[in-house]
């Protein structure tokens, strides 16, 4: 199976992978002020989240057929922290969390 293995900082945070899935991501994403000109968001007003996030989507013929998983989401990233993603292939992954079901 395809596996993401995330490394934060040279520390592997997690292994992303399963036998039924059919959809596997890898966000890091900045929001809020970014930049001079910037209002920001919402959600912040003021400053900036860097975040980073490891998921997928199942698609198997046992119920629940499409499951949302995650297995790293972060809140803590820095300016300067470096995110390392590798593609391996493998057999072992770490335990994903169930984030919801999807009726399609």
């Amino acid at each position: 199976m395809i596996i993401f293995e995330l490394l934060v900082n040279d520390e592997l945070v997690a292994r992303a992978g399963a036998e039924d899935l059919s959809v596997l991501s890898s966000t890091i994403s900045a929001r809020g002020v970014l930049g001079g000109e910037s209002l920001g968001i919402d959600s912040v007003k003021d400053g900036y989240r860097l975040e980073a996030s490891l998921t997928g989507l199942t698609s198997r013929s046992l119920e629940p057929k499409n499951r949302h998983v995650g297995w790293y989401s972060s809140r803590a990233l820095n300016i300067g922290d470096e995110l390392r993603l590798r593609i391996v292939e493998g057999t072992e992954a770490s335990e994903p969390l169930v984030l919801g079901v999807s009726e399609s």
